[in-house]
């Protein structure tokens, strides 16, 4: 599930200067940013039957034996190496395609888990550093389409690369349809985004490293670098706008 950290900045300054040199105009969602993503993703599910291409930057998994499926939303569709470009944002092509490809799954009474790197609020908990991800722009399109397809949602931490909290997060989306239960994993320590400035290469050279969420049948995460400012979103994130069936609010306490 791609997020900040999954998009090469440089890979997207690149494909705006190949653009500007062909006197074209730069196509959203800006594919090439995620092509060290792809090589990564590509060798982890080499021989499976998923999908991460420029017509389906998203991924639906299905693990037939457990009659779950996974929900890999790509909350990065807006990011770039443009400043005010960089914030959580999935679109409505992408909610509606999942609210249809669940459906099926719904209908056969399977479990059904949305995965998402983005926090659906810009809300910070105690602990939680500056230079966070924000929250979704477009939560209300979310909760619209999707949520009502779900029967849990797990997602990214809330804090920048320095917090320190420890403990995971659960809050609910409430709607007409019932509470959808929202997991927010702990921040990893030592944890990094993309960005980064350049560190020396073995050979004394500079590069950059891409690095690639965790996804679902791989639950680890590859070691990251030194934090960096450029991983702070420039502009406000929004939760879901005055008229959308769905609210965040903590979860009830347990009776008794």
């Amino acid at each position: 599930m791609p997020g900040a950290q999954d998009v090469n900045q440089a890979a997207s300054l690149a494909y705006f200067h190949t653009c500007e040199a062909d006197e074209v105009a730069p196509q959203p969602p800006y594919w090439p940013k995620w092509r060290h993503y792809t090589r990564l993703f590509r060798g982890l599910y080499q021989g499976l039957d998923t999908v991460f291409d420029s017509d389906q930057p998203w991924t639906l998994f299905p693990v037939p034996e457990l009659s779950t499926v996974v929900a890999g939303f790509n909350s990065s569709m807006a990011y770039s190496h443009r400043p005010e470009e960089q914030y959580g944002f999935i679109g409505r092509d992408q909610a509606a395609w999942f609210a249809e490809a669940m459906r099926r799954y719904e209908e056969e009474g399977w479990l059904r888990i949305g995965a998402l790197r983005h926090p659906l609020t810009d809300g910070r908990r105690p602990g939680d550093a500056v230079g966070g991800p924000g929250g979704l722009k477009d939560a209300d399109t979310f909760a619209r389409l999707a949520a009502p397809r779900l029967h849990l949602l797990l997602h990214g931490p809330t804090g920048g690369p320095r917090t320190l909290a420890a403990d995971p997060s659960r809050t609910q989306l409430a709607g007409a349809a019932g509470d959808l239960p929202l997991f927010g994993s702990a921040a990893p320590p030592g944890s990094s985004c993309s960005g980064s400035p350049r560190t020396a290469s073995p050979a004394g050279t500079t590069g950059s490293r891409p690095r690639a969420s965790a996804s679902p049948a791989h639950g680890g995460r590859p070691a990251g670098s030194s934090p960096s400012p450029n991983c702070r979103p420039s502009s406000p994130s929004s939760a879901p706008r005055a008229g959308s069936p769905w609210r965040i609010r903590p979860p009830r306490s347990p009776s008794g």
